[in-house]
């Protein structure tokens, strides 16, 4: 979304899945590309303890089936340097990866929305039966009952703190 690592004065951080989720011969994938080779930017394989992390708490929210690799990995990165006190701040306009770092008081920015205003716990549910799935049941798709796709809805919201 037009984010420029060589015009930022600060430590930067991304990850492999970043790279392998950009289209090569693009302006984002050069500036990324660039901005490694010249020291810009950093590559960091967030552990795989972080991963999990990052995997529990996007499942109690009921984030866990939106969420790519890459997003992962972001996350992941944030969190293990917040947790070496080095202050990240991530810089996402997904409001998936807003509202999990938001719950794990992660620093974060948008380049082109406005962010998210409320933290979302979802429910998964079917819209035929009006079954109920809890949000942490990150592999069902259909409904046991009925067999309808499931959907996703807010469960509870609360507002954010701020960025």
């Amino acid at each position: 979304m037009g984010y420029d690592p060589l015009k930022v004065n600060a430590e930067q951080f991304t990850t492999p899945q970043v790279i392998n989720e950009l289209r090569s011969k693009t302006i984002a994938y050069t500036r990324l590309k660039l901005a490694l080779e010249t020291g810009k930017l950093k590559m960091h394989t967030p552990s795989t303890a972080a991963l999990e992390e990052i995997e529990e708490a996007s499942r109690k929210l009921g984030d866990l089936p939106v969420l790519s690799k890459a997003d992962k990995e972001v996350l992941a990165t944030a969190l293990e340097l917040s947790k070496n006190r080095l202050n990240p701040k991530l810089v996402s306009d997904d409001y998936a990866i807003q509202n999990i770092a938001e719950s794990l008081n992660i620093k974060y920015t948008s380049l082109t929305t406005f962010g998210i205003r409320y933290r979302f716990k979802w429910v998964l549910y079917c819209p035929a039966c009006k079954r109920k799935y809890p949000p942490d049941t990150a592999s069902a798709t259909v409904c046991t009952v009925c067999g309808t796709q499931l959907k996703r809805r807010v469960l509870r919201k609360e507002a954010v703190k701020g960025k």
